[in-house]
């Protein structure tokens, strides 16, 4: 199972979506992905609050749940929206890159950074292969190291918003 099938995931999201402000029921999902993921990427989704999934429980031997629809979420729209919906004009600032360009940029500074070869080619083969979620998390983590090793940050922002 890839939980990490970001374009899966989309696909579920914009497919919700249509039926919004009502839910989709399970019938219409199942027909439409079928397959064994579509549960699991149903339960991460709403794990991350971009559906509300309704399901009823059976009792048995084996007690479970079954999907009975799923409602995307004000998030989730706001997440389809390439310049972040609504969510980002009310005080959330969103800032894609591309992973690739991001993957690219990593890539020219650790090749033109001093230090051993041996070294840069290791961190650099790291990058190219890191997962997308794991690179988000190391660009917001590079973001805050270099916010506070701007010794002229303030200087640099006068100019740039001037």
């Amino acid at each position: 199972m890839n939980l990490s099938d970001r374009e899966f995931q989309r696909e579920i999201l914009r497919f919700v979506k249509e039926s919004y402000p009502h839910p989709a029921f399970a019938d219409a999902l199942n027909q439409r992905f079928g397959g064994s993921e579509l549960s699991a990427h149903l339960h991460y989704l709403d794990n991350h609050g971009l559906i509300e999934m309704n399901a009823s429980r059976l009792c048995g031997p084996e007690p479970m749940e079954r999907l009975v629809s799923a409602t995307i979420t004000a998030k989730g729209i706001d997440y389809l929206e390439a310049d972040g919906g609504l969510g980002a004009e009310l005080g959330i600032v969103t800032v894609r890159l591309d992973t690739n360009q991001l993957r690219e940029m990593l890539d020219k500074r650790i090749a033109e950074s001093p230090g051993p070869e041996s070294v840069k080619d290791r961190l650099r083969a790291k990058v190219l292969q890191m997962p997308e979620e794991a690179l988000g998390q190391l660009s917001h983590r590079l973001f805050e190291i270099l916010l506070g090793k701007a010794p002229d940050l303030i200087a640099h922002l006068r100019l740039l918003i001037s």
